[in-house]
Formats: structure tokens, C-alpha cells, sequence
């Protein structure tokens, strides 16, 4: 089980969308740790789990997951709720694709997509073609 308080604690002196988006990035952290817990580990020669998405990376990313949201919130410039919706995709995409799981080589490129989803559809601005 999440504490959400101890998450948000440990980031004491940051705004409340950078604690936001560090509470998303810690919540897929640990769903990372639950699904590779239970599957193959990963090894040069095979993909992870013998099924590879999409999404999946030849190595795992340098960067931490929580720095990775940070940077996505400094050159996205979205609104903390995007990352919320971010996490929602995610797991909806994992109820719904069987094949789908989440891994340390697969969570970076996963959350950007999911991020960049969440914002083009409720930030983006549309405007009639009568405008131009």
C-alpha cells in the first residue's frame, strides 16, 4: 500500500505540482517493482518478459523516474493534473492490454506518451477553421 503522506513529506520545499507529479512518478515506480516482481527478468539476449512493447528500451534510462517527471513538467509546461491523467492512461492500458506490462525499460517512454496524451487533449487549444 501507497502513503501517499510519506511521498508528499519527502518532497517538503517544492511546489505543489512538482509534489504532484513526484507522487506519479513514485506510484509508477512502485507499480514497476509489483510487475517485475512477478515476471521474467530481463537479460541482453531476451526481451523482458519475452514480449517487448513498443515502448520497450534497450537499457534502462540513467535518469530517475521522478527526475524524468520533473524535467517533463519543466519543458512540457502542463498542469499538474496532466500527470494524474498520465497515470490514469497507464493503468487503463495495463487492464486493457494483456500483452502491455511495465518495466524499468518501458516506464520512461510509456509516461511521456501518456503525458503528451493528457495534454493534447485537455490543454490543447482548438480553434475553428472560420478563425483563419
Amino acid at each position: 500500500i501507497i502513503n501517499s503522506s510519506q511521498v508528499l513529506s519527502k518532497s517538503s520545499g517544492m511546489k505543489p505540482g512538482d509534489r504532484l507529479s513526484g507522487l506519479v512518478a513514485e506510484l509508477l515506480s512502485r507499480a514497476v517493482e509489483n510487475f517485475e516482481s512477478f515476471a521474467v527478468p530481463h537479460t541482453e539476449d531476451s526481451s523482458f518478459n519475452n514480449s517487448p512493447c513498443s515502448f520497450s528500451s534497450g537499457k534502462v534510462p540513467s535518469i530517475s523516474l521522478k527526475s524524468y517527471f520533473a524535467r517533463m513538467g519543466q519543458y512540457l509546461r502542463c498542469s499538474s493534473s496532466c500527470f494524474v491523467l498520465a497515470f490514469i492512461y497507464i493503468d487503463r492500458g495495463l487492464q486493457k492490454l494483456s500483452s502491455l506490462r511495465l518495466s524499468r525499460y518501458n516506464v520512461h517512454r510509456l509516461s511521456l506518451a501518456a503525458t503528451v496524451l493528457a495534454i493534447k487533449y485537455n490543454e490543447d487549444h482548438y480553434y475553428d477553421c472560420l478563425l483563419y
